[in-house]
């Protein structure tokens, strides 16, 4: 039986420093990709994204706000008020251990990993409530009736479990999916959507079969977080020699969330650059002038080349990571090349980035032979390419029955567990446990592992994967549902157990 069309698309992009919502409204028959450019805090602007940010009275659990709300003078300068952002990473309890291990503060990271889901949790109700309010008005019917879709992106690195079942728990929690019509679903890892825009919108420039890298979410917290501490640093140098009469912590990071910044960080590299910008230090007096820390008129000014050094941090970071992708695909497909680079995230239109990677990958440039015809190419829409990719997927698999990506290529190996029958010619039995089954007499190899997945192999989104397994059961058992185990690995596809003895 057909499954009935879903009403309305939804397509969350929850990013380190802000979040993204598009949607298509399959009900009135459109197919168009629309976003919410409208939040709360910001009504009277079009914001593609709301800040990832919440903002909690100190020792209470309960929020007081979160987005642009968060942003107003009257949260900014509350004294007994704490601000929670660039949170994401840490739902990985892997990198928050890590993240504890270097604090040289501990109050600055999560204290455990149930902190950090209650951000999660907090921040997906206020989310949550805004797009039902937003857009329960493009419904034919009722909020709670309509066949509606929640669909979420993960990053790439995380894994299926428990990272990934984390946050599908959280987000149902928070109310997604709550409703019998309504679903959430994990979609499309954040390369992938980013992937099926990119196909979408510029699918003269792709070949069949050609390979490429997408350096998604190349987003902007890393540079902001250091941009941050030295405004810090040079407002604590200041205030040794005249003091500034600020709480200059708060400066920082205020000078940090400025429009100034935030404009000179996404201009940089631009033919029109000035050799200078100034920032406004918040609340400090317009009299206050120290030339050797670069403030006048209470304003820091800072070269634009400062910004240079706090890019090229996070470059020397990207380039390694590509070199050791292409080092990878070199190695295990030496015939095949790598055709485009595409950027996407909200530095992917950063002229500088851009160049750098121009510079070291593209025209030849590069030193490895199978990118040596390499094009480094900009997602259209950068901010917005994973949600937009993710409702486009959803709609290609409505219209035609296939996704975009139709095959996917699985970074684990799973498999069951079984018997199979002994054969004794068959060297992978060598050795191997085996048992005579009660019930036939025959001889079977125990704890076999059948891996239905092996890791890099294409695995199909449209069509299951089937295998037949008989059971033996005595004569008038009663038909029951049996449990079946799910084994995964990480381990490179040739070096796959046979059994689980192994």
């Amino acid at each position: 039986m057909e499954e009935p069309r879903p009403d309305l698309i939804i397509a969350i992009d929850f990013g380190m420093t802000c979040t993204g919502v598009a949607y298509a409204n399959p009900s009135v028959g459109s197919d168009t990709i629309r976003w919410i450019q409208r939040w709360p805090g910001r009504m009277q602007a079009n914001e593609n994204k709301v800040p990832t940010i919440l903002v909690y009275p100190t020792n209470q659990l309960t929020p007081s706000s979160w987005g642009f709300q968060s942003e107003t003078d009257t949260e900014r300068q509350a004294e007994n008020k704490e601000h929670q952002e660039w949170f994401k990473t840490y739902l990985d309890e892997e990198r928050l251990r890590e993240v504890q291990m270097i604090a040289k503060d501990p109050s600055d990271v999560p204290s455990s990993i149930e902190v950090v889901e209650r951000w999660y949790h907090d921040y997906f109700v206020f989310l949550y409530q805004y797009i039902e309010s937003k857009l329960q008005m493009e419904l034919p019917s009722r909020w709670e009736d309509a066949r509606i879709e929640f669909i979420f992106s993960v990053p790439t690195t995380w894994k299926p479990h428990p990272t990934v079942e984390r946050f599908r728990s959280i987000t149902e929690r928070a109310g997604f999916g709550r409703y019998p019509n309504h679903k959430s679903i994990i979609g499309l890892t954040e390369a992938e959507a980013a992937a099926v825009h990119m196909s979408r919108e510029s699918p003269a420039i792709f070949k069949a079969r050609e390979r490429y890298f997408d350096c998604a979410n190349l987003g902007s917290a890393q540079i902001d977080h250091a941009f941050e501490l030295s405004v810090q640093e040079r407002l604590e140098i200041a205030n040794r020699v005249i003091p500034l009469g600020i709480e200059i912590e708060d400066a920082a990071w205020e000078m940090m969330k400025s429009k100034e910044y935030q404009n000179a960080k996404c201009d940089y590299g631009s033919p029109d650059d000035t050799d200078f910008f100034s920032v406004a230090v918040p609340k400090l007096s317009k009299s206050y002038r120290l030339e050797s820390s670069g403030i006048l008129d209470g304003e820091l000014r800072i070269r634009r080349d400062e910004l240079q050094a706090l890019f090229d941090i996070q470059i020397v970071k990207l380039f390694e990571l590509i070199d050791k992708q292409l080092q990878r695909i070199q190695s295990k497909f030496p015939s095949e090349q790598v055709a485009h680079l595409v950027l996407s995230g909200g530095l992917g239109n950063s002229a500088y980035i851009q160049k750098r990677l121009r510079a070291r990958y593209a025209f030849g440039a590069s030193t490895f032979h199978n990118a040596s015809n390499l094009q480094v190419r900009v997602a259209p829409d950068p901010q917005l390419v994973v949600c937009k990719g993710i409702v486009a997927d959803r709609l290609q698999k409505l219209r035609g029955g296939q996704s975009v990506l139709g095959w996917r290529c699985c970074r684990a190996s799973y498999g069951t567990i079984c018997k199979v029958l002994y054969n004794p010619n068959n060297s992978l039995h060598f050795g191997q446990k085996t048992h005579r089954d009660a019930v036939d007499g025959k001889v079977y190899v125990s704890n076999v592992v059948d891996w239905f997945i092996k890791q890099g192999e294409p695995v199909s989104v449209d069509y299951p994967i089937v295998r037949t397994f008989t059971r033996k059961i005595t004569f008038g058992n009663p038909y029951r549902v049996f449990p079946v185990g799910i084994v995964v690995s990480h381990v490179d596809k040739d070096l796959l157990p046979f059994t689980m003895n192994q």
